[in-house]
């Protein structure tokens, strides 16, 4: 589409994404397996198409062409990373680590009415890390099986909302979040038979 107060063609998207996982071979007592990703997005955001508010049809008389004197956009970067690791103590317990960590960057802005009557622009960052850990084990004749742990959880966010209405820009709303917990969990199975634990 195109916006006809800027003289633009609207409607771009790049898209970069990048993975990878790395992990330890062989059969020693410890096994590790990281996975690390990155991926980013910029776009032209979005616009309204500017309407007769009596009829609702397009007032340029094509719904594929705004009017909005805005330049919207959008942009974002996330990272996520995982830390998988694994010690066998002995022949039936292991102890295990789970460290994962992912931020988000976000900026965008558009246009709620196509002709510059209500535009909002939002920038979000957030950041969340989590921890957990595990103890197995099972009996020598695998009667029993047992598992106990914890595990821990943090979240930071901060956004803010900034209104232009009237092509007056209004006090920007700020969000700021933080929060954190923790959980301990166990669990056991006894089995009688084959079919029956």
């Amino acid at each position: 589409y195109s916006n006809t107060a800027l003289g633009e063609d609207r409607g771009n998207r790049e898209v970069f994404t990048l993975a990878g996982k790395l992990a330890t071979t062989g059969s020693g007592p410890f096994n590790v397996v990281t996975s690390l990703s990155y991926s980013e997005e910029t776009n032209d955001g979005g616009e309204a198409v500017a309407r007769d508010p009596a009829t609702l049809e397009s007032i340029t008389g094509d719904f594929r062409d705004v009017l909005s004197p805005f330049d919207s956009y959008g942009d974002s970067q996330q990272w996520r990373g995982i830390v998988d690791a694994k010690y066998d103590i002995s022949e039936n317990v292991t102890l295990r680590s789970i460290s994962a960590y992912q931020s988000l960057d976000e900026r965008n802005s558009f246009d709620l009415t196509g002709r510059g009557l209500l535009n909002r622009e939002i920038a979000t960052d957030v950041d969340v890390y989590s921890q957990d850990l595990q103890l197995s084990g099972q009996t020598t004749e695998g009667r029993f099986e047992w598992i106990v742990g914890g595990q821990y959880f943090m979240e930071d966010g901060y956004q803010t909302v900034q209104d232009t209405v009237f092509y007056n820009q209004r006090a920007a709303t700020i969000i700021d979040i933080e929060s954190e917990s923790v959980a301990v969990f166990g669990e056991g199975t006894f089995n009688f038979s084959d079919k029956t634990s």
